[in-house]
């Protein structure tokens, strides 16, 4: 439960119906989400919570605390009392933050104590047409995945039915999550990221920023990219608006 820049390793795998592989480097802030409503931020100079630096964690780029009209902390805390019933005193954010007002996090994860205990964890998954949806996953002592229905148009090459299989163990000296997408043939694609916390100081920010100046301009880019690649490779897609229906029947229909 220390705050952090982690300097990671990021590798998405492609299992079928064609392999692809790409990984890429970058780092992640794990930032206290009480900050966005500390009085005084001048402790880095590197790094704002809704004010305008090199990096800024905005509230507005995450669903999940975007409600203004409280405390951040204290709405995190609300929503997963509400979606999931857990109680906690503490919510951490591990996130891409935005360098030069320009951001994008495939995912971000919110990360609840109780008493110094990990008790759960918020993954925010993004798409690329800006919407985000949110998978509760309660703390796992032995690193188990836990398997969500997707039910979320991510990519045109991934069925929105299929499932999430999650892997997320709470940041500490090293981070290790994992990411796989399962579908009735078994995995399809499978994202892992891991790395180690530095200290969370102008010192290390401006040091990743150099080493990495464009990383969410990349992870951008290679998700288009490898997109283009599967497309002309002839990998069945699926339009947006056809699977957003799919999700929206089965809704219905399991509603029913």
């Amino acid at each position: 439960m220390t705050e952090g820049v982690y300097e990671v390793l990021i590798t998405h795998e492609r299992k079928q119906p064609v392999s692809q592989f790409f990984r890429t480097r970058g780092y992640m802030l794990f930032a206290d989400v009480a900050r966005f409503d500390a009085a005084d931020q001048r402790v880095l100079r590197l790094l704002g919570f809704d004010q305008a630096r090199l990096h800024n964690l905005r509230r507005r780029d995450f669903s999940l605390i975007a409600d203004r009209t409280r405390p951040a902390a204290a709405v995190a805390l609300g929503a997963l009392a509400e979606l999931s019933g857990i109680s906690a005193d503490r919510v951490f954010l591990l996130a891409n933050a935005a360098v030069l007002g320009y951001v994008f996090n495939p995912v971000s994860f919110f990360f609840f104590y109780r008493d110094g205990m990990h008790v759960a964890t918020i993954a925010e998954v993004n798409n690329t047409f800006g919407e985000q949806k949110h998978f509760v996953l309660p703390a796992s002592r032995e690193g188990k995945a836990a398997v969500h229905k997707k039910d979320f148009y991510v990519s045109p090459f991934i069925s929105p039915l299929v499932n999430f299989s999650m892997r997320i163990a709470a940041p500490a000296e090293s981070l290790s999550i994992g990411i796989h997408t399962l579908s009735a043939k078994g995995k399809e694609l499978a994202a892992e990221m891991g790395g180690r916390r530095r200290e969370l100081s102008d010192r290390m920010l401006l040091l990743m920023f150099l080493k990495y100046p464009l990383h969410t301009l990349r992870v951008i880019a290679l998700i288009h990219w490898y997109a283009l690649k599967l497309f002309f490779n002839g990998v069945p897609h699926y339009p947006k608006a056809g699977a957003d229906a799919a999700v929206v029947h089965k809704t219905l229909r399991r509603q029913a």
